[in-house]
């Protein structure tokens, strides 16, 4: 036991006369909040520093305000099997044993969003304390997501600088996190923010290599495609009649190949026309259904042989197939002779020489960039 005092006596008969007090108990703590809004949920990291002063602490009482506790760690510290539920959500944590001095919390907890847009208003979880100490709010949008903060209804929290090891976003996409500094004299306020859901966005390039003897052009197209803030289950692409004549033609099934990262697709199961095949339009869509609904980049690669015509035409006309949704980045191509022949661009044509683009495999190769689908 600690020794309070000491007291030296001089005489007999003496007494002592003392009052025996229970010992108060006082909670220090300094909170850190880590939201991640996303399309459906907002996902909540609680870290709590506590400090424990005077007589051992057994609970710690915590309001969820409406938050649904997940987790509450770590279990050297806390139990965590079962949660003391009641109406107004106020939970008390049970320690594994009696405590004072400095430990820390983490409660997980999430709330959801039933909404694609609006605004959302909530309160923060919030321990029960005698002192607190500044604390820090993070909130990290997901990819999709677009956040408008409402700073003048947000009461007790001021916007600040993002520590260095919060900045980073998950992806070039995403919307960079924010940080909130929770006044320690804080009223009892919400964090409010509008928010959108953005739809799918998709990105692509287009970029074909051929090789060029008398008789055939030997095409390779290659189709980067970059899938943003909403999974794609399939992809279009438009290409003229003729081509796609070519592509469902079983004589050609062995020479006609279309891959999507690098599997190869079978065009009975995964090819749908979407119009006109039969009519009198000069283009066909197909519809590539993906093996599974993709975010990010998607590779697709179309390989098929086309027949030069003998004509004594000076020049020949190759069919392309090119991106029927998204936004089209760019356009190249790369035309290398095979043998004794040279290529050369038509005057007519919408094709721009541009020696910037695929790297030449061969001398003699024609580079070609066009701003619009070919």
């Amino acid at each position: 036991r600690k020794r309070l005092a000491t007291f030296e006596y001089f005489r007999q008969p003496c007494q002592l006369a003392i009052e025996i007090k229970t010992q108060s108990t006082r909670v220090s703590v300094e909170p850190s909040y880590r939201l991640k809004v996303d399309e459906d949920r907002v996902d909540l990291e609680v870290f709590l520093r506590y400090t424990i002063r005077g007589a051992r602490s057994s609970f710690l009482n915590f309001d969820l305000n409406g938050w649904e506790l997940d987790d509450v760690g770590p279990s050297s510290t806390v139990e965590n099997d079962h949660f003391q539920d009641s109406s107004d959500s106020k939970v008390k944590l049970r320690l594994t044993q009696p405590r004072t001095g400095e430990f820390e919390l983490v409660l997980r907890l999430h709330r959801p969003v039933t909404e694609p847009s609006g605004t959302l208003r909530f309160p923060l979880p919030w321990p029960t304390y005698d002192n607190m100490s500044p604390g820090i709010v993070i909130v990290s949008p997901a990819e999709a997501i677009v956040l408008n903060y409402r700073l003048e209804e947000m009461v007790g929290l001021v916007q600040e600088s993002v520590p260095p090891e919060f900045a980073t976003a998950p992806s070039p996409e995403a919307q960079p996190p924010a940080a909130f500094r929770i006044r320690n004299d804080r009223a009892s306020g919400d964090v409010v923010m509008d928010y959108e859901v953005r739809g799918r966005e998709i990105r692509v390039r287009a970029d074909a290599l051929m090789d060029i003897s008398a008789e055939t052009a030997d095409v390779s197209q290659r189709f980067t495609y970059r899938v943003l803030y909403e999974p794609a289950s399939r992809l279009e692409l438009t290409m003229p009649r003729e081509l796609y004549r070519l592509l469902v033609n079983p004589r050609y099934r062995s020479a006609v190949e279309l891959q999507v990262d690098n599997q190869i697709l079978n065009s009975d199961d995964l090819l749908i026309a979407s119009n006109d095949v039969n009519g009198t339009s000069r283009t066909v869509n197909i519809s590539i259904a993906l093996p599974q609904p993709k975010l990010g980049t998607i590779d697709v690669l179309f390989k098929y042989p086309w027949r030069i015509s003998s004509s004594g035409t000076r020049f020949h006309s190759i069919p392309l197939a090119m991106p029927a949704d998204g936004q089209l980045l760019a356009n190249t191509a790369r035309l290398t002779p095979r043998g004794p022949m040279q290529v050369e661009l038509s005057p007519e044509a919408i094709w721009e020489q541009d020696e910037g683009v695929i790297p030449a495999e061969a001398g003699q190769s024609l580079a070609l960039a066009a701003e619009f689908p070919t």
